[in-house]
């Protein structure tokens, strides 16, 4: 319960590739604590990444972890001078960044078919980038087009 400080706002954008859009590579960048919690919630990372490496080695900032599929594939992808200072950056609102071809979601969400067996989820390519921060009131679009510009309204 947060009734003195209220929780930081958090923002999921999620990304669907097509077939040719990727190669096949599971990725993922997290603080350390959520970096926790995928290795034990999600598929793709438990089957792809079955170890957690220091930032440092990416030169990303320390409070991340980097859950990679292939180490020197990471390597090429993150220690580019761009990437980098994005994190270094905006280190305290970057929560989790995951670039997967095999994503099924999280492990507990079985679906059941009409005949009470299991469906196997197909994976999929996709980027899923989260955000965090502190909250900045209500948001107002001023258009109703998808491609909005919203501007925070502070109260």
């Amino acid at each position: 319960m947060n009734a003195v400080r209220p929780n930081p706002d958090t923002f999921v954008i999620s990304v669907q590739l097509a077939d040719g859009d990727m190669d096949n590579y599971v990725l993922a960048v997290a603080k350390k604590k959520s970096a926790v919690k995928m290795m034990k919630e999600l598929s793709d990372i438990q089957n792809y990444c079955p170890e957690r490496r220091s930032a440092d080695k990416f030169n990303l900032p320390s409070s991340f972890a980097v859950l990679p599929e292939i180490h020197e594939a990471a390597m090429a992808i993150l220690s580019h001078n761009s990437v980098s200072s994005v994190f270094q950056r905006y280190e305290d609102l970057i929560e989790t960044l995951h670039i997967s071809d095999q994503y099924t979601g999280v492990i507990d969400d079985a679906v059941e078919d009409e005949s009470g067996g299991v469906v196997v989820k197909v994976p999929e390519r996709k980027i899923i980038f989260t955000h965090t921060g502190e909250p900045l009131g209500t948001a107002v679009c001023v258009s109703p087009s998808p491609f909005a510009v919203c501007s925070p309204q502070i109260s």
